[in-house]
């Protein structure tokens, strides 16, 4: 493990045990072949079948359990090997609301620089989410709660935690964010792939700054709902979805952390055996 590995390690990551670098891309894969089935569902111009919606939410619940098998066949998953650990309230809060604003001004600012007409690629768009009562609510879940619930278990969860004794976190940080942001073509308009791309690096600072996987989930169900405001009638009706999104996303993430073993009061990692660039923590 390199040092910056290392001392992000003891700075505040709570579990003691790395994944094996090279499932990272096997995880990737499963969800690769995940995703290109709901790509495959999904009518190109537009799709009003509220069990197509529904087959969207599974397929991201089973990309959760690509992690949670990619994770078993080294040793018994807890929570504590994905993150699913209690942090810090006020770094938390602190993260989470840094991550949104730069988010934020990103993505505003790459809509005027590179936007034009509505790009009919929109995920949201395609799913018709004024067609029906139903339809909206189905759609809200996959985008703000589905969606955040596994591409936070998948790319900071594992892959960015598999990858960072392998080359650092800087390393980590950037092929994370870089499979997370290509996982989204086709499905966003390129407009968008900036601040997709900062959000990927953004959430593994955060998962690194707090040594907990809930603040990422928190920001990214935050910022999934709050881009859907335009499918509600009123600001309020925004917010109180907002709201309801992010805590059902935690309330979620605490379930599997609650089946996979809670862990007990934070600890502190041991200092890592170094050994060519590898380590061995124990």
């Amino acid at each position: 493990m390199t040092r910056r590995a290392r001392s992000a390690a003891q700075r505040g990551w709570t579990a003691v045990r790395w994944w094996k670098p090279w499932t990272a891309w096997v995880a990737v894969a499963g969800g690769g072949a995940l995703l290109l089935v709901a790509r495959a569902l999904v009518r190109p111009g537009g799709d009003d079948r509220s069990w197509v919606v529904a087959a969207l939410i599974v397929l991201n619940l089973a990309t959760v359990g690509v992690v949670l098998v990619c994770a078993a066949v080294q040793r018994r998953p807890s929570a504590a090997d994905f993150g699913l650990v209690a942090t810090s309230v006020r770094r938390a809060v602190a993260g989470v609301l840094a991550t949104a604003v730069a988010v934020l001004v990103v993505s505003i600012a790459a809509d005027i620089l590179l936007g034009g007409p509505e790009d009919p690629v929109d995920v949201t768009d395609r799913l018709a989410t004024d067609s029906s009562a139903l339809q909206g609510v189905l759609v809200v879940l996959l985008v703000a709660v589905a969606t955040p619930l596994a591409e936070e278990l998948l790319f900071r969860g594992y892959v960015f935690r598999a990858l960072v004794p392998w080359r650092g976190p800087v390393v980590a940080a950037v092929l994370s964010a870089g499979v997370f942001t290509l996982f989204h073509l086709d499905w966003s308009p390129s407009a968008a792939f900036p601040s997709i791309a900062l959000f990927g690096l953004l959430t593994c600072w955060l998962y690194l700054r707090t040594g907990s996987l809930y603040p990422s989930l928190a920001v990214h169900a935050l910022l999934n709902s709050a881009s859907m405001a335009t499918a509600f009638d009123s600001a309020a009706a925004t917010s109180a979805a907002v709201v309801v999104c992010v805590a059902l996303t935690l309330a979620l993430a605490r379930l599997l952390a609650v089946a996979l073993g809670v862990p007990g009061p934070a600890r502190r990692p041991q200092p890592a055996k170094v050994v060519a660039n590898r380590s061995t923590i124990s």
